[in-house]
Order: structure tokens, then sequence, then C-alpha cells
């Protein structure tokens, strides 16, 4: 949480707090001023958890806003302090219970942002990548300023590419022992350029899209193993160098009934 959400907090909070008497519409009403009477009593001694309760207790019995408004501070103190003490359980819950009495809170916004950040980072490297993007998405998702944004999508995309390096690296290592069939080669090489494949389309429109993107043109006019060994050569060159060798099957061409460049 920034520095300045902290400090409007405290500043709220500083002239928030009325007298039990003056908040008070009906100064007959003896439940309302023992739930206020409580709630000062525990803000003072930073018990910040039982201050809310009371303060919602004292608005909800009496509707009087500036008995909400010290309640949410309250709510929104205690989740501060749980989030450093990575208490972040607590500190959500109790964001969203602000959330729940006033919607569009931003500061409690700004709080869940940055607990589900932390916990995020926390989670990442700890080796858990996918409960650390769950929680990094969260965190884009209530950000309010430019820096949460920033950060939260700056991890994401550490995660993302570490992915894809891994996705590569595991099909490279299944399918670069002796000889490989065209659809392995195609795979590879999308996996290596794209990050992902494409088997949706036929392979006439793969290996195109890979010469355009990796030659900036088209060979329609070669055959496609020449086209392919071309490809093999810009693309995976680690594979000649390991002597690898592409397989044909007459099964490959299952796929090439879809058109041609």
């Amino acid at each position: 949480m920034k520095s300045g959400v902290l400090i409007s907090l405290l500043i709220l909070s500083m002239f928030s707090i009325p007298c039990a008497n003056a908040a008070q519409n009906d100064n007959s009403s003896k439940v309302t001023g023992k739930y206020a009477k409580k709630a000062h009593e525990a803000f003072e001694d930073k018990d910040f958890l039982r201050a809310g309760v009371y303060y919602e207790k004292a608005y909800r019995a009496n509707k009087n806003k500036v008995y909400l408004e010290n309640s949410i501070i309250a709510y929104l103190r205690y989740s501060f302090d749980s989030l450093n003490e990575k208490k972040y359980e607590e500190a959500i819950k109790y964001c969203v219970k602000v959330l729940s009495l006033q919607p569009n809170n931003r500061d409690a916004k700004e709080i869940l942002a940055d607990i589900y950040y932390s916990r995020g980072t926390d989670l990442y490297y700890s080796g858990k990548e996918g409960k650390a993007r769950k929680d990094l998405e969260k965190s884009l998702q209530y950000s309010i300023l430019t820096e949460q944004k920033q950060r939260a999508k700056k991890l994401l995309s550490k995660i993302s590419d570490k992915r894809l390096r891994s996705g590569y690296s595991k099909s490279y290592i299944k399918k670069t022992s002796g000889h490989n069939s065209m659809p392995e080669i195609l795979e590879l090489m999308e996996l290596k350029i794209y990050g992902e494949t494409f088997e949706k389309s036929s392979m006439y429109e793969r290996i195109g899209k890979l010469e355009r993107d990796v030659f900036g043109r088209t060979y329609k006019n070669n055959g496609l193993i020449v086209r392919m060994k071309r490809l093999k050569s810009k693309v995976l060159p680690e594979l000649i160098s390991r002597g690898s060798t592409i397989n044909l099957k007459s099964k490959d061409f299952s796929t090439f009934n879809t058109g041609c460049f």
C-alpha cells in the first residue's frame, strides 16, 4: 500500500471519530452509545478489527454515516496491518468487507492489489507459478495506481515466458532423438517462434506462416520437404548439428488438403 493512501487513512481516523453523544441523532439510544464507546476505546488501543466491528454495529443501530466511515477506516487499518504481517487471508477478508459496505472504495481496492501482488510474489519465488499467476491477475484486477498495474504485468510476463521456455524445452527433449516426422519438426519450430502450435490449421498454412515470419516471403513453388529443410536450417540449426532428419510418412499428408500458398 502506498504511503499517500496510508496518510489519508491516518488523517481520516483523526478527524472522523466523534464523541458518542455528538454522533448520535438520538441521545436516548443506549445501544448505540454502548457500541460507539466500545469502538472508540478499541480504536485508541489500536485494536482496529474490534473497533471496526463495533462502529459497524453502531451504524446499523443508528444509521449515522459517521459510524460507517469510522468502521471502514478501522477495517482498512486492520487489513493494512495484516498485509504487513503477511496474514493475507485476513487482509483480503476485511478489504472485501469494506467493499461490501462501500463498493467503490478506492483504498480497499488499492490494498487488495498490494495483497495479491505480495502473495503472488511469494508464490512465484517459491516455484508455485500457477498459484502466483492467479494472484497476480487478481492484483491487476484491483490495481488503482499505474505502478501497481505495471509491476503485476511485469511479473505475469515473466511467468508466461518461463512457461513458454519450459514447453519448448520439454517438446525439444522429447522430439529430438533420431528421426523426426514433419509434424513434430513443425511443432518444434512453432513452439520456438510463437510459444504455441497451430494444429487446427493445415500444414500448408502453418509452413506458409513460418516462411513469411522467418523469411518475409513464401516458397510455394518448392516441394514441401525442401521448404521444411529450409525452415529447419534457419529455425532449428541445433537439430542439423545433432544429425536429426525429417522422416516424412504418408500419414503426414493427411492435412495437406485445405489449400496452398
